[in-house]
């Protein structure tokens, strides 16, 4: 739950939204202040759960220093998938007592291992005292096991947000790498966006294809993207023109995005290389879709033939069928000619 809490801070902003059972959402919060991530909750109850229980940890920790106690910090294994309990290799209840070390329960077996690695039962008594010691202990040293396990997570979420970088089917990731927002935004480059989309994402494009990844068809295609370089000799102007007039000519029914980026090209002998990256999705708007709308969910639904308000709009056959292929030719031509 850290390591999504941490790709979604680094995705969608500060402010995260958790949908789903009042415990899933409340593990989802024990998780952001155990380990102190930088998330706050959109909803009021769970952040405000959040901060109580961040204080609620450092108020603790601030007694149990001031009390001379002291925490150590111990490695954690990389391949263990629990990440419960530091690594340690205490053979037995009295090694665990001597080591003036607290888990966060103490096992309730009544075994222990003598020195030719054999398993005996115990008494009553020795469990009790057993018990006794570690109490005594336990207001001496605790384990802390969140910067271990915060290192870890941090490893984890680079390694997912480069995985998004380079994915061609998460919509999301890659209308913030085209257009260099939230955790692409060090890039930089990009210096204007377009968008034509539904009234429902009221101009945001990272709504639109968030919506494309929850509601296409597992495995279905969420976008295609074209892209071509622009001539460095015209402005900014000129070169929206030449983009505008293709759009005009081949995806005016289509929902896209498009941002115009520029950087130094690397093979390019410091010359600029201006260029430009369409993302549409292959849904072509019909006639109802043009006049009435349809909710995010109908609109990447499948298409209904004999009654097109009850399903989504159609993915055009120009990206799909046999020909597809010289439509492609079709529109290197048209560009040629822009």
């Amino acid at each position: 739950m850290a390591i999504a809490l941490c790709v979604a801070e680094k995705i969608y902003g500060n402010a995260i939204s958790v949908r789903g059972s009042e415990l899933f959402r409340g593990k989802n919060v024990k998780a952001a202040s155990e380990l102190k991530l930088p998330v706050t909750f959109i909803h009021r109850a769970l952040e405000k759960k959040n901060k109580t229980e961040k204080e609620r940890i450092e108020n603790d920790r601030r007694e149990f220093e001031r009390r001379g106690g002291k925490y150590s910090n111990p490695r954690i294994r990389r391949n263990d998938k629990k990440l419960q309990e530091p690594c340690t290799k205490l053979r037995s209840f009295k090694d665990f007592t001597r080591g003036g070390l607290r888990l966060p329960r103490l096992p309730k077996c009544g075994v222990d291992s003598n020195a030719n690695g054999r398993r005996v039962l115990l008494s009553g008594d020795e469990i009790r005292d057993i018990g006794n010691k570690c109490r005594e202990l336990s207001d001496k040293v605790r384990w802390d096991t969140a910067p271990a396990r915060k290192r870890i997570i941090e490893e984890t979420v680079a390694n997912i947000l480069t995985n998004i970088n380079h994915n061609s089917e998460v919509a999301v990731g890659h209308i913030q790498y085209i257009t260099r927002d939230s955790v692409f935004s060090h890039k930089g480059g990009c210096i204007y966006v377009f968008e034509h989309l539904p009234r429902w994402a009221n101009g945001s494009s990272k709504k639109f294809w968030e919506t494309a990844d929850l509601f296409e068809r597992k495995n279905g295609e969420r976008y295609k993207e074209i892209e071509f370089s622009l001539p460095n000799v015209l402005n900014l102007e000129e070169q929206k023109k030449i983009i505008e007039r293709f759009i005009e000519h081949n995806l005016k029914n289509f929902y896209y995005t498009y941002a115009i980026r520029d950087k130094i090209g690397a093979l390019s002998d410091e010359e600029r290389h201006p260029h430009v990256h369409i993302m549409f999705s292959t849904r072509e708007i019909d006639d109802y879709e043009r006049e009435v709308g349809r909710s995010p969910d109908k609109f990447f639904s499948r298409y209904n033939n004999k009654n097109p308000e009850k399903g989504g709009c159609r993915k055009s056959d120009n990206w799909r069928d046999k020909n597809r292929i010289q439509y492609l030719y079709q529109l290197r031509y048209d560009f040629a000619k822009i």
